[in-house]
């Protein structure tokens, strides 16, 4: 396929549970070092009013460096120019990179908004924002491919010929991936929604919110997200555990009056039982005493 017909995308996961020693290896430090020089090669010529959509027309309107690093460009729609990472080292080039993790610099356990607008450093470790991202990506026809390199400092990829995302108001969700390719089918494993990769978390239950499931371990594995509790097999937001109930979920046998104490909800067998015919009697007050409101 003509390579103006597919468009390129790069996202770089690094999974960063290595020693220093080779994250320092697998690092390329001519990249991060050609951003500055980048950006002031190609200042004057972003002057003009009509920038590049993708890093692949700024490859072909900068035919006199081929260089990686930190340009304009403007997707169709965009109310105004932003700066993406370039990557022309891998095959011809012209590769928009939106993800780059390698060796922990920066916190990702964000919430929409940082994902929504995006987070980090270009020259180091980022997320470019799902909104540029649904803008790129429903101009033309985008080929994704995402390089990992694990523990033992193997690196595999996979590629997808049609990525495409949706916008905000369906929640920036994946349209399209298309075909499949690559070598890390054997290596890779696939997390549920509401989970993370990580190999040691004070994981929290639905049954039982304030104790910790302790699932440490030397190899990584799926784990609940924080601020979410495991229910079954899944990890769900406290809302969606059967004993949610006044902003608050109760653990096995707990209870918890309302605001104004003339409610009580229990939590027995993981269901809850209201009693509506809960007062305080008239020497009583109705407090929060120990994270629990009662008379």
């Amino acid at each position: 396929m003509d390579s103006h017909q597919l468009q390129r995308f790069a996202a770089f996961v690094v999974f960063f549970w290595t020693a220093n020693e080779l994250l320092a290896q697998q690092m390329d430090h001519q990249q991060v070092g050609s951003v500055h020089n980048t950006v002031g090669s190609t200042y004057f010529f972003y002057q003009h009013p009509e920038y590049p959509r993708d890093c692949q027309e700024v490859q072909d309107q900068c035919s006199s460096s081929n260089s990686s690093g930190v340009y304009l460009i403007k997707p169709d729609g965009y109310p105004e120019p932003f700066e993406v990472y370039c990557d022309n080292r891998k095959d011809s080039g012209g590769w928009t990179v939106f993800h780059r993790r390698h060796n922990g610099d920066v916190y990702f356990g964000r919430n929409w908004t940082d994902y929504k607008l995006g987070f980090g450093f270009l020259s180091n470790e980022f997320w470019l924002g799902n909104h540029k991202l649904s803008y790129l990506t429903n101009q033309k026809k985008y080929e994704l491919q995402i390089e990992m390199t694990n523990s033992g400092g193997t690196s595999f990829f996979v590629n997808y010929n049609k990525f495409r995302i949706s916008d905000e108001f369906s929640d920036y969700n994946l349209t399209s991936l298309g075909e499949y390719s690559g070598n890390a089918g054997m290596y890779t494993t696939w997390c549920q929604t509401n989970t993370g990769y990580g190999n040691c978390t004070c994981q929290r239950t639905c049954e039982d919110p304030h104790g910790c499931l302790n699932t440490c371990s030397e190899l990584e594995t799926c784990i609940c997200l924080e601020d979410y509790y495991l229910k079954d097999s899944i990890c769900v937001p406290p809302e969606e555990c059967d004993c949610y109930v006044f902003q608050t979920l109760l653990p096995e046998g707990g209870s918890r009056a309302n605001s104004d104490c003339t409610r009580k909800a229990t939590c027995n067998n993981g269901q809850l039982s209201l009693d509506d015919s809960y007062r305080c009697s008239s020497n009583a007050v109705c407090e929060e005493r120990d994270n629990v409101r009662k008379c």
